[in-house]
């Protein structure tokens, strides 16, 4: 599509709480997922959008800087910024045509029975809001608490939506019942298979979620010298998360990098081994985190072993996920 045409399909409501950079967001994703903008289209210039739409340079930037972090926009070779290419599964395909045509309908009702679709709009919207403030309906699964709140914020403000954070042990105690009523299960890739174990055949369904080292954890790492020793210690070896962080550090270690494991209970002295410099750097689980004295949390070789989701992942699990805009 040209610029001209693509240029015709966003606004900006001066009048709407709504960010103007989050609307123009909105709109770019919902354009691609019913394909008004196909692989390979070059969007308009920071500078050619922002004048149609009336705002500054600055939040078309931060629109498009957003979504290029989020995977779904990226640039060429003339640093245009494109649509790359990225294909839908049939049933995420089929799901955005569903709902378009629900979308349809009820705009279809809103003028036979002289309703603002705006103000309809907004009903749903706060009637949304108040029954997933009620009853979450997506989880994020992760090794243990902080990092299951830590990674569901990471994905809510990219889907801006409401995502709750579940320890994986506490995810495998929910009735039935209770996990029944979930729209979608996001998952550290490490414990894929265990959540997969635990909901069985049935509902809801389960999507495995990249994961890499936080980006200052990952700086370290990167400045560690070629067959430096690296310790992770854990708070037991028998824990599905503990198990799932383990896979992730041999991952990230796995070329001439040494990783060592040790779990907490066997290491009496943690300060002395620390200042014992046999190891470059000492990672904790967050488990044993939380377990630690600040003395030696804030020692310069120890850090939390800390991992988000791989921003790039997202946009391929979105839709299929059901969060289609």
């Amino acid at each position: 599509m040209d610029s001209g045409k693509l240029l015709a399909r966003f606004f900006v409501d001066s009048d709407s709480p709504v960010p103007a950079h989050a609307q123009l967001k909105s709109q770019i994703r919902l354009a691609r997922t019913y394909h008004d903008i196909e692989s390979g289209d070059v969007l308009p210039s920071i500078r050619a959008l922002a004048r149609p739409l009336g705002v500054g340079d600055g939040v078309v930037r931060r629109a498009y800087r957003e979504l290029c972090e989020a995977g779904l926009l990226g640039t060429d070779n003339r640093k245009h910024v494109v649509m790359p290419s990225m294909l839908l599964a049939p049933e995420a395909s089929a799901l955005a045509e569903a709902s378009a045509d629900q979308c349809h309908r009820l705009i279809a009702w809103a003028g036979e029975a002289r309703v603002s679709t705006i103000a309809l709009g907004r009903l749903l919207l706060a009637r949304a809001f108040a029954q997933e403030a009620a009853l979450p309906s997506y989880v994020f699964v992760d090794i243990c608490r902080l990092a299951a709140e830590e990674s569901a914020r990471d994905v809510a403000k990219a889907w801006e939506i409401k995502i709750r954070g579940l320890a994986f042990d506490d995810f495998a105690a929910l009735s039935p019942t209770d996990r029944n009523r979930l729209s979608a299960v996001l998952v550290n890739e490490h414990l894929y298979e265990d959540a997969l174990n635990v909901v069985g055949e049935g509902s809801p369904h389960v999507f495995s979620m990249r994961m890499r080292c936080e980006k200052y954890l990952d700086r370290r790492v990167q400045r560690l010298p070629a067959k430096s020793h690296t310790l992770i210690v854990t708070s037991t070896e028998s824990s599905a998360g503990e198990r799932a962080l383990l896979r992730h550090c041999r991952h990230v270690f796995s070329g001439s990098r040494r990783l060592h494991a040790k779990v907490l209970s066997k290491t009496p002295d943690l300060a002395a081994l620390v200042k014992s410099r046999h190891y470059n750097l000492v990672l904790l689980s967050p488990l044993v985190w939380d377990q630690t004295p600040k003395r030696i949390t804030r020692m310069t070789s120890v850090r939390r072993m800390a991992m988000e989701p791989d921003p790039r992942s997202l946009e391929n699990v979105r839709i299929a996920a059901g969060v289609l805009l």
